[in-house]
């Protein structure tokens, strides 16, 4: 790692447990979809910490430009365009109202999206 990366695992803020959660809940869904050996495989090249067992006990960097890696990385396997769908999906699985405005842009469900977040975008505009 970088030098100038900083290590986030002692005294998270909320911001930084927001981001934490969020990363473990994409890498667990992940497992699901394409099985564990390589969903590890593809999260052990990104700023993950992680124990031997493959558990997320950590990243470095900032939380955005770690959740873009992590996408590019299972873009890799899904394609760009269905990494950033499928994502989204456990997003708005996992995310509370309070939490909404912390999602970087391309995290976001597109206006016609269902679900939670869905309803979500729509109280925010005021629908």
């Amino acid at each position: 790692m970088k030098g100038d990366e900083t290590k986030m695992t002692e005294g998270l803020d909320d911001n930084n447990e927001f981001y934490l959660d969020l990363m473990k809940d994409l890498v667990e869904d992940q497992k699901k979809m394409l099985g564990e050996q390589v969903a590890l495989q593809k999260a052990r090249g990104t700023p993950l910490e992680m124990d031997k067992d493959g558990d997320i006990t950590g990243y470095y960097g900032k939380g955005e430009d770690v959740l873009e890696t992590i996408l590019r990385k299972y873009g890799e396997v899904w394609g760009d365009a269905v990494a950033r769908r499928k994502m989204r999906r456990t997003v708005s699985k996992n995310i509370s109202e309070e939490n909404y405005e912390q999602l970087p842009d391309y995290m976001r469900p597109k206006d016609d999206q269902k679900g939670v977040i869905g309803s979500i975008v729509q109280q925010i505009k005021g629908e």
